[in-house]
């Protein structure tokens, strides 16, 4: 019978270890805005089982990849893009508030457009 006992404790710890594996996880390569922004969604709207683990070679957010080498702009998407950039303008302005980022801000933009044609 304390053979049986140990072989239950052995049964036990092994199903534990199984059962542990089976939680979700999530490696993204890169630390960059979209590294960062897929790592930030994926915990606020999966399961909080979930566990999410990024993957840099020099620091998060550490080169070109963490700053936005342009910007959004709420009324540019045309066509099938249109809904995304509404939907990114909105978002973007919304994680600046629940993270109190204070480096954003939001400018008025001006748009010129000509009909010059080509020249040779």
């Amino acid at each position: 019978q304390n053979m049986e006992k140990r072989f239950a404790i052995i049964y036990i710890y092994i199903m534990s270890i199984a059962v542990d594996s089976l939680q979700p996880k999530i490696v993204i390569i890169g630390g960059g805005l979209q590294g960062c922004s897929t790592a930030y969604w994926l915990k606020q709207k999966a399961s909080s089982d979930i566990e999410v683990t990024i993957i840099e070679r020099t620091g998060i957010a550490a080169a070109a990849s963490g700053k936005g080498g342009g910007f959004l702009a709420r009324n540019w998407g045309r066509g099938v893009t249109e809904a995304l950039h509404e939907k990114s303008f909105d978002l973007l302005e919304d994680l600046a508030q629940t993270l109190p980022l204070k480096s954003y801000r939001k400018l008025p933009t001006l748009q010129v457009t000509g009909e010059l044609g080509l020249r040779e």
